[in-house]
């Protein structure tokens, strides 16, 4: 005995198959039905006319719909179609696709079930319509369909192809030209990036090559160009070094410095936070094609004017790659941001965000978000979509005996240090005084070598602070050699244990 229900569930099964009626190739609807059969799939309540019109059309396409899964003998047993809820015909707890974004949640109202439906990523509720939508997500249909939803066709080929494309992930990818030989799991993190057509978060652990990650893909695709490279200003040299020595191809990389903007010629351009806001409208007029974000919790405060001038270049720039070492799950609201540039229908609502996250409270003087909830959800729901995270521990197998890194980085002290190496005495003489540069001639050499080590420790303290802080908030134990007693104040100091 066919049921209406079965018969709409055949419709737009067949419908959604249906490539637009362009060809007879045996998916969906032929041309002649695919008016009717669409129309048909977009009504929630059908006429008895409707229906048995429907079920006569079916009967052409009883191999699909059997090849499908539709219980085709239920449908054509020859007996009269039931209509159970005659004056309200669709299915409860259903989920259908609505846009390549957002999917429709419908469901008999249960207590548990809408407080799962809260927990999904872009959930909003349409009163005048009396149903949910969330973002299209593998984790939120999957979480439904686990509570028996009846997810429609075009969701289950998502999903279908979800896990296809986690297998292909896993595999890793070759990138041809490459200077350096990538490990596994680096090769693993490049077909990431790929997969996800260049907008991705690469949050492995400090010491794993983020750095090599998004070079390599750049690697990958020379005709994505230009490229900007947004880094702390102690990584502009590391950065530029990198490049050169991992791409094959025929960039100019070009560090940008100052705030007065001049004439870009790189292909790679390399600028750092603290002038980017003085930059913002040059960069924009080049038509950059990638975007590499890296150190990504340097966007967490989302009034900082660093954070509105990324925000404002990352806009129409098609792929962005977001790098971190920093574990975001621990600290939430630091990466709202980028989250939201790499995927605006991810979490499109600070406020829910922040609630279900970051332990949003009032404290009586303001709101803090400085804690951290539903982390396990959390790292499941981004690691199922835009990020990719490594720990050590995790490719243990893959790494060497030991890794050298050399982290250059550019003095902030640079016109006294180039002062003290040109014209030594002239420079003693004005901060120490006469008596001091006389007796340092008896030897020169010497103490000039002494003093320019000094400088140099001067010119980096701040930058490698920051490093040592960065690779400690991962977790890690570091132990730091110092010559000199004035740094190690200043490191015992600043770093505080």
């Amino acid at each position: 005995m066919p049921d209406v229900r079965l018969i709409q569930q055949a419709v737009r099964y067949l419908a959604s198959r249906c490539d637009g009626a362009v060809s007879e190739d045996g998916h969906g609807f032929n041309k002649m039905d695919a008016g009717f059969g669409k129309s048909l799939a977009e009504r929630e309540r059908w006429t008895k006319r409707q229906a048995q019109a429907a079920l006569k059309m079916l009967g052409k396409y009883k191999a699909q719909l059997e090849n499908g899964g539709i219980d085709v003998g239920s449908l054509f047993d020859g007996s009269e179609i039931t209509y159970p809820h005659l004056q309200q015909v669709r299915q409860t707890n259903v989920v259908k696709k609505l846009d390549n974004e957002t999917m429709e949640i419908r469901y008999k109202f249960d207590p548990k079930i809408l407080q799962l439906i809260k927990s999904l990523p872009g959930r909003r509720f349409h009163p005048e319509k009396k149903y949910w939508t969330a973002s299209i997500i593998k984790d939120s249909i999957q979480k439904l369909k686990d509570v028996g939803f009846i997810i429609d066709a075009e969701l289950e080929e998502f999903l279908h192809q979800a896990e296809e494309q986690a297998e292909e992930i896993e595999k890793g990818i070759e990138v041809p030209g490459l200077k350096k030989q990538l490990f596994p799991f680096q090769k693993v993190g490049v077909a990431f990036i790929e997969k996800r057509n260049g907008r991705a978060l690469i949050a492995d652990e400090m010491g794993l090559g983020k750095t090599i990650q998004a070079a390599a893909w750049l690697q990958l695709h020379p005709e994505k160009r230009p490229a900007i490279i947004l880094c702390p200003a102690s990584l502009k040299l590391n950065w530029a070094k990198e490049l050169r020595d991992t791409l094959s191809t025929n960039d100019k990389v070009e560090i940008l410095s100052g705030t007065k903007p001049y004439p870009i010629t790189g292909s790679i351009i390399i600028i750092n936070y603290d002038i980017l806001n003085s930059w913002v409208e040059t960069l924009q007029a080049i038509n950059p094609q990638v975007l590499i974000i890296d150190e990504m919790h340097y966007v967490k405060n989302i009034s900082a004017i660093r954070t509105k001038a990324t925000k404002k270049l990352a806009k129409g720039i098609p792929h962005i790659i977001a790098l971190t070492g920093t574990p975001i799950v621990n600290r939430p609201v630091e990466g709202f941001n980028i989250f939201q540039i790499l995927d605006k229908n991810l979490f499109p609502n600070f406020w829910t965000y922040v609630h279900r996250y970051c332990g949003a409270r009032h404290n009586g003087f303001g709101w803090d978000f400085s804690g951290a909830t539903n982390k396990e959800e959390l790292h499941r729901i981004l690691t199922s979509t835009i990020m990719i995270r490594r720990r050590k521990s995790d490719v243990l197998k893959d790494l060497p005996e030991k890794l050298y890194s050399f982290v250059p980085m550019e003095l902030d002290n640079k016109k006294e240090y180039s002062t003290a190496e040109l014209e030594f005495i002239e420079y003693l003489r004005q901060i120490k005084g006469k008596e001091a540069a006389e007796k340092a001639k008896k030897a020169e050499h010497l103490v000039k070598i002494e003093a320019l080590k000094q400088l140099a420790v001067k010119g980096k303290i701040k930058q490698a602070i920051n490093w040592i802080r960065d690779f400690i908030e991962d977790g890690n134990k570091l132990v730091v050699f110092a010559v000199h007693k004035e740094v190690i104040h200043q490191l015992m100091k600043d770093i505080k244990q």
